[in-house]
């Protein structure tokens, strides 16, 4: 079982990567897409094409942030290593956010195309987008930045 110190570590920075990547999401919508009009789902000023550098930049951000600031804690003591706990990612920080943003960003583009392809819409207002954008945003970046915490927090890379 997790000591609540962990627990409320893990809570708390995850919740600081969701609302920065929510912010960030919502700043990018204002100057990649125009307020006035509709936002497009396919295409190259769609959707979903956006949810490439979107994601890419969020899971590259909410691994490397959090994973710099943990290692931090731990080598000043401020926090304790998850012991017995293991990870697959690399050992290296930046190959370790940049292995992350590559098969999130996959994945997210994958499931973009299939959600958008199921709801038929081709189109939508941009206020709707710009929801879509920010909860998309900060559920990416919390999913992401726990999961990074997690290895973070962990004694040692299998890589």
């Amino acid at each position: 079982m997790m000591p609540h110190s962990h627990k409320t570590y893990l809570l708390t920075e995850t919740a600081v990567g969701s609302i920065i990547s929510l912010l960030l999401s919502i700043v990018f919508v204002f100057l990649i897409f125009d307020a006035n009009e509709t936002v497009s789902v396919f295409g190259i000023q769609g959707l979903i094409f956006d949810s490439v550098p979107q994601s890419f930049a969020i899971a590259f951000m909410a691994t490397l942030m959090p994973t710099f600031l943990t290692h931090k804690r731990l080598k000043a003591g401020k926090i304790k290593v998850i012991e017995g706990r293991g990870t697959l990612l690399a050992q290296n920080m930046f190959l370790r956010s940049f292995t992350m943003a590559i098969v999130v960003t996959l994945v997210a583009y994958a499931l973009h195309f299939v959600a958008f392809g199921i709801t038929g819409l081709s189109s939508l207002g941009f206020t709707t987008a710009l929801i879509y954008k920010a909860c998309y945003g900060a559920f990416l970046g919390a999913a992401v930045a726990y999961y990074s915490l997690l290895n973070a927090l962990s004694t040692s890379s299998r890589v």
